[in-house]
């Protein structure tokens, strides 16, 4: 039977592609537990993944240095074995120049995907996370599912830095987090809607906490002028550990289908998505976690991968359809679940 001592995981990027392939690691240390597992990402979503513990050691990729060096230095490492979960020119170029015994890729389906988005003819035949066509990959190595979702693991010294930008919030009372923002528009739902289910939270007693990256600062503002109780707009002041020790202490996180949507999993916080372009057979919605994805179904949807800068028929229905009181009500369900 193949023992491999040492592998390297290729995902270079986003938060929730990187967050998703967690348990892919934790299955291997269990099929292998002897094996050291190393981990190539860029550099901006390294602390995601640093403290993991299957994770032996993060190999940092900066797309602003020459790729000469890492690639030296990875050459040095004798692998067994390369899985590469990116899928790109990049990766493969990655997986190329560095030796190991054996080689493979998970299949993103780009042809299905293709079909979906610009034709509507579904050929998935299940709505399949993302993280179980990331195993497929290692299927041949005899790596079993274990049944459960994605895991992350706070930094202690991120806990401690967050205490301090968290002063004046009252741990004791529960924290509603609320994330507005996405990388595209359309898969922003209404900042306006956003403000009303705020201002039902906070006006119940809980704190209202609004999170996101540096972009989504605009959208965060907007926001806040309709939560005339809002306790806190964190938008690009926290670093994505202090961003995943902040979900970890919260009630439930309302979002958009982006990243954090998948830190919350991970740490087992009850969390709410609203899809607009975007469906659940693209394989990214939160994985084996106490959730509810919100979505309309309609003749034009998926209408998009990631999203777009706007809507291709003009009217956005996909996430206008989507009222504050339906949000407002699935959460609190979802959070009355949670604590029985």
């Amino acid at each position: 039977m193949w023992q491999p001592k040492k592998i390297l995981v290729i995902r270079f990027s986003a938060i929730g592609d990187v967050v998703l392939t967690t348990p892919v690691l934790r299955m291997l240390k269990i099929c292998y537990p002897e094996m050291k597992i190393d981990f190539l990402v860029k550099s901006q979503y390294a602390e995601l993944i640093e403290t993991h513990s299957a994770v032996h050691r993060v190999w940092k990729y900066d797309t602003q240095e020459s790729t000469g060096d890492l690639i030296r230095q990875l050459r040095d490492q004798q692998y067994d074995a390369i899985v590469d979960l990116q899928f790109s020119i990049r990766s493969r170029w990655f997986a190329f120049r560095i030796p190991a015994e054996r080689k493979v890729r998970f299949s993103p389906e780009r042809f299905k995907r293709l079909l979906l988005v610009r034709f509507r003819w579904d050929r998935y035949k299940k709505d399949e996370a993302v993280s179980l066509r990331y195993l497929q990959a290692v299927k041949s190595w005899d790596v079993k599912d274990d049944g459960k979702g994605a895991e992350l693991f706070p930094a202690l010294e991120a806990g401690s830095s967050l205490n301090e930008k968290l002063k004046g919030i009252n741990l004791s009372i529960p924290i509603i987090l609320l994330a507005p923002g996405a990388g595209r528009a359309t898969k922003r739902w209404l900042p306006e809607r956003f403000g009303e289910v705020g201002h039902h939270f906070s006006e119940r007693g809980n704190q209202v906490i609004l999170i996101g990256g540096e972009q989504d600062r605009a959208i965060c503002r907007e926001v806040g002028k309709h939560i005339p109780e809002l306790h806190s707009d964190l938008s690009g002041a926290l670093s994505l550990q202090e961003s995943l020790t902040l979900i970890e202490k919260a009630r439930i996180l309302i979002t958009n289908d982006t990243g954090v949507m998948h830190i919350a999993a991970a740490v087992q916080t009850p969390v709410v998505v609203l899809f607009g372009p975007t469906t659940r057979q693209l394989g990214f919605y939160p994985f084996r976690a106490q959730s509810t994805v919100i979505e309309k179904e309609l003749d034009c949807r998926p209408c998009s991968y990631h999203g777009t800068a706007r809507c291709p028929k003009d009217h956005f229905h996909c996430m206008r359809h989507i009222q504050a009181s339906e949000v407002i009500e699935t959460a609190e369900q979802l959070i009355k679940k949670a604590s029985e």
